[in-house]
């Protein structure tokens, strides 16, 4: 049983450590280019990718 929950122990250690770090260093970076957290959480789509069937080229055969 200690065989298996080592290397689990090992990843949530990891991934908690990683997910410390991501907020140590992203917040403050967002703090500095004055990014609003949540207008980040849902960003503008960019019009140069047009999604929509309207926007795509048509094709006609005859």
């Amino acid at each position: 049983m200690n065989s298996l929950l080592t290397p689990v122990l090992a990843l949530v250690t990891l991934s908690l450590l990683v997910w410390i770090w991501m907020y140590v260093t992203r917040i403050p970076a967002m703090q500095k280019a004055k990014i609003d957290p949540q207008k980040a959480r849902f960003p503008v789509r960019s019009t140069c990718c047009p999604t929509t069937s309207a926007a795509l080229p048509t094709t006609t055969t005859t």
